[in-house]
């Protein structure tokens, strides 16, 4: 049996039956003015990092990261895959990973809108084999979207595991809630997790993870 991959939390790995599956692509879909970036902030802590932006520079992101995680020296690289030609770039960035590694693309949105099904639906399958071949993980943060976004439903149907974030705010407080929707392969915890999102990530763990 393969060992599994920590996300970095012991209670998101319980919550994920004891980590991620080396190969394994996640999509997370979450609104967009959640503070997911908490959450690629606690899986950079556990490998190296090959982090591909479309639409926060590239210098927004490494001062984030060189502020909040706590990354040795070559640790993390990241990538600018632009708004343009984001897939034919992000390509070019993940054929050139050749080891273990978290390879992050946020947000995937603006793959996700070509109008090209076969060209996107053949990059997240060499992304999937990528993966596989070398025992990373992949994370793309899909951002919910009143637009349509032809390419979301290819998205969920080729990743291996899915996390949905959900937010309530009332007049008193902010909570955020991950679900599993889909983990390929593996059960699907029946409850939803409570984030604390933060300069660090932080679980509820009032309730009992099974």
């Amino acid at each position: 049996m393969q060992d599994l991959l920590s996300t970095g939390d012991d209670a998101l790995d319980r919550f994920c039956n004891g980590g991620i599956p080396p190969g394994s692509l996640i999509a997370m879909e979450a609104p967009p003015g959640t503070q997911t970036e908490s959450l690629l902030w606690t899986m950079m802590n556990q490998r190296k990092t090959v982090y591909i932006t479309t639409l926060r520079s590239k210098g927004a992101v490494q001062a984030d990261v060189d502020r909040y995680v706590d990354v040795r020296d070559n640790a993390y690289r990241v990538q600018d895959a632009g708004i343009d030609t984001p897939i034919e770039n992000a390509s070019g960035v993940i054929e050139l990973v050749d080891d273990q590694v978290n390879l992050f693309i946020d947000t995937a949105n603006p793959l996700e809108e070509t109008d090209d099904r076969d060209r996107y639906v053949k990059f997240l399958n060499r992304l999937k084999t990528h993966l596989v071949n070398t025992g990373g993980v992949g994370l793309l943060v899909c951002t919910k979207s009143d637009a349509h976004l032809p390419g979301r439903e290819y998205t969920l149907t080729i990743a291996d595991i899915v996390w949905e974030i959900h937010t309530v705010v009332d007049s008193a407080s902010v909570e955020n809630y991950l679900q599993m929707r889909k983990f390929r392969g593996r059960r699907v915890p029946d409850d939803n997790l409570k984030l604390i999102l933060g300069e660090r990530l932080r679980i509820d763990t009032s309730r009992d993870i099974a």
